[in-house]
């Protein structure tokens, strides 16, 4: 009776003992503040947190398109997407100088659809020119986060700077039309093929110049080779479009007027 005395007095000093290993191995947390055996927690470690790799415009760069969208690549260490929930006017911030430091009014602030890891600030209006804009994507536990539970932030705010150009800046998009199936085009020039691995696939090529300065290629048309030698032949799976003449009398499809004037 008195050694069942004695290990009823030792119990509750037991079970606490066991508690405290229980609370030490599963929810003390490793070395990165997280749950060993869940991998979630509060903090997170600094290689754990997202940073910002790229932007556009490049910091301290000049003359840039007033209207372009401002973006920033995120590299994200978890393998996830960034949370287009923690993206918003007070985590991507366009400023212009100082003292008064006046917010740029963006259209929208959103992700890219393929990757979630591009985030593209769109001014309502066009940037003034000369002017130098300073843009912070926030970090820390009011910033920016991954979609990881509890979400990864930037250790700290990430700033660039730039400066807007004229609008005379902006590169014009060119309309591709019929130009958009070429894989290479020569203009006078001609197109010359040295290999045997050479291929375009699903495109044509060309030139304004005559058959005969297209070399080392041939296309699926019958006898539609362009100058070819044992040690230079790649394929074109579209067509070769050129002036005059044909390339070889079996092909009289190719080189003439109607191919010159595609």
């Amino acid at each position: 009776m008195n050694k069942l005395n004695r290990l009823a007095r030792f119990m509750p000093w037991l079970t606490a003992l066991l508690l405290s290993a229980v609370v030490a191995g599963c929810g003390g947390g490793g070395s990165d503040g997280r749950d060993p055996v869940l991998g979630v927690g509060a903090t997170g470690s600094a290689a754990a947190k997202p940073t910002v790799s790229s932007t556009t415009p490049i910091n301290a760069s000049g003359a840039n398109c007033p209207t372009a969208p401002i973006t920033a690549t995120f590299t994200v260490p978890s393998g996830l997407r960034m949370d287009p929930a923690t993206l918003n006017a007070t985590t991507f911030i366009v400023t212009g100088p100082g003292p008064t430091f006046t917010p740029v009014v963006a259209t929208s602030i959103a992700l890219d659809a393929a990757t979630g890891l591009v985030a593209t600030f769109t001014p309502n209006a066009a940037l003034t020119t000369g002017t130098i804009y300073t843009v912070t994507i926030k970090g820390g536990a009011a910033g920016v986060k991954d979609l990881a539970i509890p979400g990864n932030a930037m250790v700290a705010d990430f700033v660039f700077s730039f400066t807007a150009g004229a609008a005379g800046s902006c590169v014009t998009p060119v309309a591709l039309a019929s130009a958009a199936t070429y894989g290479g085009f020569g203009g006078s020039a001609g197109i010359t093929n040295q290999g045997l691995l050479t291929r375009v696939n699903n495109g044509d090529i060309g030139t304004t110049a005559a058959s005969t300065l297209i070399t080392g290629f041939h296309d699926p048309g019958p006898g539609c080779t362009y100058t070819e030698t044992p040690l230079n032949s790649g394929l074109v799976s579209g067509k070769i479009n050129t002036a005059a003449p044909p390339p070889t009398v079996a092909c009289p499809s190719e080189g003439t007027a109607a191919t010159f004037a595609l």
